[in-house]
This record gives structure tokens, C-alpha cells and sequence, in this order.
């Protein structure tokens, strides 16, 4: 006699807790510690039924918890977009100094979005629509102010150098490069400052 089938609110259920235990494997041992065996041990079932919701397997999981990385990452930039902000200068530096504590604050979600290999786009389209979900908030300021003349250059390429600079600041983080947790808070305005009078050359 097969299984009872599960409704859809307890497939979902099932995949969002399978999700949550391999970002908590990631976390602890990259992407070689997510495997079949290693969920299914945390969940007390055998290594096939993961199966049962994700058809895909580890691919597939990995997919998924990916996206969901994104959406969260893009509900937080999101959030600056409703701010009381004058311009989009500064809500391009609101957004670095968000984007640094996003990472401190959500470590592994943050590692699963840049630290796990691009997955293909073309079978898995919904992680391909959450990650431009989240490159939208800064790629719309940077947008207006190169239209508006403030910016001069290509916006993808701005965006790509104010990335490096915010990401590079995270990552130092993460990774233990910095003395403690004061340094970071030290030097995050002073990112945001440096980029303002460098990057951002059109503020007056």
C-alpha cells in the first residue's frame, strides 16, 4: 500500500524543512556536506524520500534553497525603495551599508548566494528570476542617476564595481579577515564614504 498523498500545504511544508536543513549543512560544510544521506539523517527518514519532493535531488534542493536566499536577500534591499530617502545617491549608500549587514546578519543565506557554482538558468528559471529580483533595487537608482547625468558610464558596469567594493568589505567579514566586529562598523562608513566621493563623483 503506497503513501497517502500529501496535501499541498504539507508538500510545501516538507520542502521548505528539507530547504532548511541543507542551508544549515551548507553552512557548516559547504556544498559537500549537502547531501541525500545527511538530510535525511536530520530528518529521520530514509535517503529517498527527499526524493519525493525533489524530484531533482540534491540539484534541485540546492536550487531551491538558493532562491529562496535571493528573495529574502531582495525583500531586504527592497525595503530601502520605501525608505524616506532624498535621492538616489543616497540610497545607493543606504544600500552598501544594507548589503553589509545583510551579510553579517545572515551568513548563510548570504554564502549560498555567491559561494555555491551558477546553476543553469534554462532548468531552473525561478532561481534565475529571484537572482535579477534582487540585482533590481540597485541597478533602478543607478539607472535614474545615470539618466539624470550625475552618473556617467554604463550602469551595469557601476553596478558591478559597487558590488566588488561592498561584497569584498562582506566577505572580509565572513571570513575572519577582519580584527572583530568593531573594524567592520569602522569600515563601512568609511566604504560608503569613499565610494560617494569616488564613484559617485555627480553629488554636489
Amino acid at each position: 500500500m503506497g503513501r497517502p498523498a500529501l496535501t499541498d500545504l504539507e508538500f510545501i511544508a516538507a520542502q521548505e524543512r528539507t530547504c532548511d536543513v541543507a542551508l544549515e549543512l551548507f553552512d557548516q560544510g559547504g556544498r559537500e556536506a549537502v547531501t541525500l544521506r545527511a538530510i535525511s539523517n536530520v530528518l529521520g527518514c530514509s535517503p529517498m524520500q527527499p526524493y519525493r519532493y525533489f524530484p531533482g535531488g540534491k540539484s534541485e534542493i540546492l536550487a531551491m534553497v538558493k532562491t529562496r536566499a535571493f528573495h529574502h536577500f531582495a525583500e531586504h534591499q527592497e525595503t530601502l525603495l520605501n525608505e524616506d530617502i532624498d535621492n538616489d545617491i543616497d540610497l545607493l549608500e543606504n544600500y552598501g551599508a544594507a548589503y553589509v549587514r545583510y551579510a553579517r546578519e545572515n551568513p548563510a543565506s548570504f554564502r549560498i548566494m555567491f559561494e555555491l557554482e551558477l546553476l543553469p538558468e534554462e532548468t531552473f528559471p525561478d532561481l534565475a528570476d529571484a537572482a535579477r529580483r534582487a540585482r533590481t533595487p540597485v541597478m533602478t537608482a543607478i539607472r535614474r542617476l545615470v539618466d539624470s547625468g550625475l552618473l556617467q558610464g554604463e550602469p551595469r558596469q557601476i553596478a558591478k564595481i559597487l558590488w566588488a567594493s561592498v561584497h569584498g568589505l562582506a566577505t572580509l567579514h565572513l571570513t575572519g579577515q577582519l580584527e572583530d566586529g568593531s573594524e567592520l562598523e569602522d569600515l563601512l562608513p568609511f566604504l560608503t564614504r569613499t565610494l560617494r566621493a569616488g564613484i559617485l563623483t555627480g553629488d554636489s
